[in-house]
């Protein structure tokens, strides 16, 4: 049987059931499914009894400015607030995966108004290798990896 994988919440809801109770019959007898706090921490009593007799791992846990990929729908999320973070490493787990670099940055253009990728006359770029800002005079001629500053319909000064 393979090792379970657990959030950080669970995994440190066990310690603390291990330090409390020193057998594995007794840790499920008298464990509730939720901590001191009254937060939830199993869902199923399986996943606590396979845990403690298989072992477990850490899930991959996401931290605040991840892009995550709903998998139901097709949009991409950046985890901007801590609640956010907190209802992605728990109960919106298994609705969600890491957003590639590629749905992060189409996702990103496409809630400024543009196709992705698309650069118009008058955006700021910055040059990626050497750290130069410049506007854009012609798209076509763009060449080199650059990272959008600012929008031409966003700048102030024009």
């Amino acid at each position: 049987m393979e090792k379970v994988k657990l959030t950080k919440e669970q995994a440190e809801r066990i310690e603390e059931l291990r330090e409390k109770h020193k057998s594995n019959f007794m840790i499920i007898r008298n464990a509730s499914f939720t901590d001191p706090r009254g937060k939830v921490t199993f869902d199923d009593p399986d996943q606590l009894v396979k845990a403690l007799y298989f072992g477990y791992e850490i899930k991959e846990q996401y931290k605040k400015g991840d892009w995550v990929k709903l998998k139901d729908r097709n949009e991409a999320i950046k985890l901007r607030y801590d609640w956010m973070v907190d209802q992605a490493n728990g109960i919106h787990y298994e609705r969600i995966r890491p957003a590639t670099d590629e749905e992060a940055s189409a996702e990103w253009f496409k809630r400024h108004g543009r196709e992705h990728l698309e650069i118009k006359k008058g955006d700021i770029l910055k040059r990626v290798s050497t750290g130069f800002i410049f506007e854009v005079t012609d798209p076509d001629t763009l060449t080199g990896y650059c990272k959008v500053v600012c929008f031409a319909e966003d700048r102030k000064d024009i």
